[in-house]
């Protein structure tokens, strides 16, 4: 594979010792590379590009240029990042609305009912002048890309209170939820150094021998294709807590929170019509915790809650209380479980403020509950001149990319073997002074999301 570093429309490729890109998922992608001093090109805030075959693999801004010289030879490093991290600097703002522009109290939360359009509605108020031509900061350098509807979308909207708040904050609380995920793909073309699209969670292909999967992406380890040489096996139960509180400042008084979300909020996805949500006398009656994160509403046992029962019982009660500023929390009181309101409308017409933290408090609770189990892994490395042995098959770049669900196995060296489906969050590709080009160790996700 052949590695070509352009900074500021200037081909660098010759003077560059080595580098490494990393893409991420929900995050910034970022591109590091060294060269001599003496043949350095290029300082922060100039634009980059790295092809890796011809193909735009990154694109963005020096971020920092790092000088380092001594009596016999002197180096410079550079750090990039991707246009993503601009929204670092820019305001969340209302677009279309009463309030065009409003960054101290945006009302774009209750606007906008899903991920994708509050993002397409933030982009738009940050840099269109159509409706607010004193406010607009100016461009973010991004085309528009896929912004995904359709009948499945979950709402997320609710009434944070630490405003102003940058578009890049509200994008990891939005992510945070599941229900969100936003790709920044690489582009130059027309000013812009990138793509946004953004996905109703769950962002994608399924590679792996799972179900659905095209089993197309499978890394073994001691075992099968025998294409990964060294792997880290973790189980870690420092951050278990299956006893999450969600409680909304400021206080109503010294001794009460505005509201809060625990196990027994009856508005939580799936506490309701499930087999758990109703008691001997066909009453409905909130459920411990609701369903799985991901999962439809109906016809499904109350996983969630029978798993934060579990990890009490193994682990004993771990409880975390968080706290979070909101501007406002309305509740209709006689939407209580034993009134005869529609709870649809209890949740969503006359509650709207708490969706995002709803969805959020479940998607934490449901990965929080039990230890987690992380297994990364590094790859073989390849290169042209690299003869494999017999029955070794390669993981080749590009045969995925962040999102794709792969398979991993591992023979009995590690946790006497094991097999799980993970989603890739983020890797690296590196390439050394000889032009070698290799895949670094996966980020992947825990145990607890190959589950769902």
């Amino acid at each position: 594979m052949i590695v070509t570093v352009v900074v500021d429309g200037t081909d660098i490729t010759s003077c560059v010792q080595s580098g490494s890109v990393t893409r991420r998922l929900n995050r910034m992608w970022q591109a590091q590379w060294r060269m001599m001093a003496d043949c350095a090109s290029g300082v922060a805030g100039d634009s980059v590009c790295i092809y890796v075959d011809a193909t735009l693999w990154f694109s963005g801004r020096v971020m920092t240029r790092s000088i380092a010289a001594d009596e016999d030879f002197g180096y410079v490093e550079y750090d990039a990042l991707d246009a993503l991290e601009l929204w670092a600097h820019r305001p969340c703002r209302d677009y279309d609305s009463l309030t065009p522009g409003n960054f101290i109290s945006p009302t774009f939360l209750k606007d906008k009912l899903y991920g994708p359009q509050i993002i397409e509605s933030l982009m738009l108020a940050s840099e269109n002048a159509t409706y607010i031509p004193e406010a607009a900061e100016g461009s973010l350098f991004l085309e528009y890309g896929t912004f995904e509807g359709g009948p499945n979308q979950a709402e997320l909207k609710g009434a944070p209170a630490d405003w102003p708040m940058s578009m890049l904050d509200m994008m990891s609380l939005l992510t945070s939820t599941g229900e969100l995920d936003v790709v920044c793909s690489p582009v130059d073309s027309g000013g812009n150094i990138g793509r946004i699209d953004c996905y109703n969670g769950k962002y994608g292909n399924n590679h792996s021998s799972g179900a659905g999967g095209d089993s197309t992406v499978i890394f073994d380890f001691q075992t099968g294709g025998h294409n990964v040489k060294s792997i880290r096996y973790v189980e870690d139960m420092a951050a278990v807590t299956n006893k999450l509180q969600y409680f909304f400042t400021p206080r109503e008084t010294d001794t009460r929170y505005k509201a809060n979300i625990t196990g027994d909020d009856p508005c939580l996805v799936g506490n309701l019509g499930l087999p758990d949500g109703v008691d001997g006398e066909g009453n409905i009656v909130p459920g411990p915790g609701g369903a799985l994160p991901g999962r439809p509403n109906a016809n499904e046992p109350n996983l969630l809650g029978h798993r934060r029962e579990d990890s009490q019982s193994a682990y004993g009660v771990r409880m975390e209380i968080q706290e979070f500023d909101v501007k406002e929390i309305s509740y209709d009181e006689g939407c209580g479980p034993n009134s005869n309101a529609v709870f649809s409308n209890c949740c969503t017409d006359l509650d709207p403020t708490r969706i995002l933290f709803r969805r959020s408090w479940q998607q934490e609770s449901w990965i929080r509950a039990i230890p987690r189990t992380l297994a990364h892994i590094t790859p073989i490395r390849l290169s042209d001149n690299m003869v494999l042995p017999p029955g070794v098959s390669p993981v080749q770049l590009g045969d995925f990319d962040i999102g794709d669900l792969v398979s991993v196995n591992a023979g009995p060296l590690v946790a006497g073997g094991f097999s799980a489906v993970q989603r890739i969050y983020e890797y690296t590709v590196s390439w050394d002074e000889d032009g070698v080009v290799e895949l670094g160790e996966l980020q992947t996700s825990s145990d607890q999301e190959g589950a769902q």
